[in-house]
């Protein structure tokens, strides 16, 4: 890659973690005056307990753009629309006699990240079993709508073996783990759509306005400051925090999803929580762009 040669801003969301020419063509810059800025480029930011890489970001930079929430520990973190949300799921619509796409998740069997999730052998395997148990729990009717997706990172798969563990435990039940086929094709197909806490997913679901319950994982704790948002998730149905809770949730209301969905007590739920972690707008190019433009013109030739 060619970089530019005198930058007033430099601008990026995960570069700082894997890219090492950027690294070292972002720390010459920013010792000479050019502003390093970035964002947060998935879910776990401003929420959950503790997150080693979020710290470390906000110290890195001049700002830090987040998706809502900002920080009660650093005044650098900038609220703005997350561009993620405003253009790449607009036109997503649920089919109303469509399928119900679980989307799980997992984590590494061997522990690579400090932050509150599901940490080494046990705790990963006993992750995968509960998203197993909420299908197990549904009737045999609803369960014959399913289609499981689960998280199709190489590195993340290592040792977990996800297929083989839920033909074990759900044979029954259509899987699909791969790249070809886009999340996003698999929604517009569905009905209603069932993730776990704390996931881009969850937060792209919602910003499409589209019929969503989750999974609270005992995993995820979620600081003081987050609680409320999502206690009205819990209060509104949208999250749960046992297989069983989810299931018989699942089993009321899938034959017409959005009727609960558009139901006002959940509306609101679902709103707060994006204003709070997936802020979106109308303008949000015209906000983006007098931001970086105003940083920009705050630093010297």
């Amino acid at each position: 890659a060619v970089f530019p040669k005198k930058p007033r801003v430099i601008f990026t969301a995960g570069g700082y973690e894997t890219y090492e020419g950027y690294k070292f063509w972002a720390a010459y810059h920013a010792d000479r005056g050019s502003k390093l800025v970035g964002t947060q480029h998935g879910f776990n930011y401003g929420a959950i307990k503790w997150f080693h890489e979020e710290d470390h970001q906000i110290k890195c930079y001049d700002k830090f753009y987040t998706w809502g929430w900002e920080s009660d520990e650093f005044d650098s973190t900038v609220p703005l629309p997350a561009v993620k949300f405003n253009h790449n799921i607009s036109d997503l619509k649920p089919n109303k006699d469509g399928k119900i796409l679980l989307a799980t998740y997992a984590w590494p069997r061997y522990s690579y990240k400090m932050l509150s999730v599901p940490v080494a052998s046990e705790q990963c395997q006993e992750f995968i079993d509960s998203q197993v148990s909420i299908v197990n729990l549904l009737s045999k009717e609803v369960r014959s709508l399913v289609l499981v997706r689960p998280k199709a990172v190489p590195v993340y798969e290592e040792g977990l073996n996800q297929l083989d563990r839920w033909a074990e435990g759900c044979a029954d039940v259509e899987t699909y783990m791969g790249s070809q086929i886009s999340m996003y094709d698999q929604m517009s197909d569905s009905r209603l759509f069932v993730t776990i806490v704390c996931s881009t997913a969850q937060l792209e679901s919602f910003s499409a306005n589209f019929p969503t319950v989750l999974f609270w994982s005992p995993f995820h704790e979620v600081r003081d400051q987050a609680q409320p948002f999502f206690d009205d998730l819990v209060k509104a149905g949208i999250l749960h925090k046992t297989p069983q809770s989810l299931a018989n949730k699942i089993n009321e209301i899938y034959e017409d999803p959005m009727s609960w969905w558009l139901q006002p007590d959940v509306q609101k739920a679902k709103d707060m929580f994006c204003a709070q972690y997936a802020r979106t707008s109308d303008d949000w190019r015209n906000i983006w762009k007098t931001e970086l433009l105003s940083l920009a013109n705050s630093v010297g030739n």
